[in-house]
């Protein structure tokens, strides 16, 4: 059986980069563009709210063993850089990322940030 690739009726959408003109293409790099979507301030309010709200949810449950230590702007765009990561290679389980054998790929990326951590911010 011979494959036939899809043709489609109409020629697909031209797409191109535009970026602000302070950025050049060869020296703009993912870091770069993603401070263009997130501020300083924006990250800085996340992280506030962030802890105030395991605060909050801490309190509310009576402690329950659970132990927060305030999350900071680093560790945030650790997560988030987890999360994208994530988003584009899927695993089946989040603990699968910070497994070390050979059946899943591993990336430096979870080495910067546990997986304990890692949850008790997505929480």
């Amino acid at each position: 059986m011979e494959f036939t690739p899809f043709q489609h009726n109409h020629q697909l959408h031209n797409s191109s980069v535009t970026l602000p003109s302070f950025l050049q293409l060869d020296n703009v790099t993912p870091y770069i563009i993603f401070s263009q979507f997130f501020s300083p301030k924006q990250i800085e309010v996340i992280v506030q709210n962030t802890n105030i709200y395991a605060y909050y949810h801490i309190a509310k449950s009576n402690g329950n063993n659970r132990v927060w230590k305030e999350l900071t702007a680093g560790e945030l765009k650790i997560w988030l850089a987890l999360v994208i990561f994530m988003g584009v290679f899927k695993f089946p389980s989040v603990d699968d990322y910070w497994k070390t054998d050979e059946v899943y790929p591993s990336n430096d990326i979870t080495k910067l940030m546990s997986l304990f951590c890692f949850q008790q911010i997505s929480k």
